[in-house]
Order: structure tokens, then C-alpha cells, then sequence
């Protein structure tokens, strides 16, 4: 079986494996309240709740299957804030979920993003020493 290449570092097989693992990975991904609406050629794809989040994309819950590969303009709507745009492609799709992954983030929306992901993993280990 052929492995797709991600443009991960790594010399041979297993290797590339361990790399492409670690790249699914880098961000935290955090819950938040949150919904999103996925858009195609400016046609509802459908609304999602958000099962978790991160700085590079998302895992969403409760709306219709989506393809691999399609490529989606998302509307986020992050607690305490403004929804706003954001472009992702389908990494992961089945009959319970779909697995995003954010693709030329505007600022605003890098910001938000990050604003969210600290906020929600400072308060889910306040206390606990490893913030």
C-alpha cells in the first residue's frame, strides 16, 4: 500500500509515519461551545456543532457527511465573539463527523483562533500546574 506524502521530514517509511502522526497533532485542540456553518459555491452545506478545536482546524458534529478533499468556506460561531470566515479542507469524514483543517487563516481570524484555544485550555487546567 502506498503512503501519501505530506511534505513531512523524515528519511524512510516509519520514519514518515511518525512524522505525518506528530503533523495531524501540532495544535491543542481544545471543546468550546461552538458552531459552525460549512458553504460551497455559496450553497449551505450544512450546520455543525464543534466537537473540538484547534488553531489549524476542527472536528465537527451533527450536520450531513461531507467529501475528502472538498474544500469549504466555514462560517465560525466562537462563544463571546464574532463569527467570522474561515477556509478548510476535509481531512476526515464519516456517517458521525467531519474533520477540518483551516487553510489561509486571515489575521483576524488566526487571532480569534488563538484567543480561543488558550482561553478554553487555560480554564480547562486552572489549577492543575500545567498552565
Amino acid at each position: 500500500m502506498e503512503q501519501e506524502n505530506h511534505g513531512t521530514l523524515g528519511t524512510n517509511s516509519a520514519q514518515e509515519g511518525h512524522a505525518q502522526h506528530w503533523d495531524r497533532r501540532r495544535s491543542f485542540r481544545v471543546t468550546v461551545p461552538a458552531r459552525a456553518s460549512l458553504w460551497s459555491k455559496g450553497q449551505l452545506r450544512g450546520r455543525y456543532d464543534v466537537h473540538d478545536l484547534s488553531i489549524g482546524g476542527c472536528s465537527l458534529s451533527g450536520g450531513p457527511a461531507q467529501k475528502i478533499g472538498e474544500k469549504l468556506d466555514v462560517i465560525l460561531h466562537l462563544p463571546h465573539r464574532a463569527a467570522f470566515p474561515i477556509e478548510a479542507t476535509v481531512r476526515r469524514a464519516d456517517a458521525d463527523s467531519v474533520g477540518l483543517r483551516f487553510e489561509r487563516a486571515t489575521p483576524r481570524a488566526e487571532d480569534c483562533l488563538q484567543d480561543v484555544v488558550v482561553e478554553a485550555y487555560t480554564r480547562d487546567h486552572a489549577g492543575s500546574g500545567h498552565v
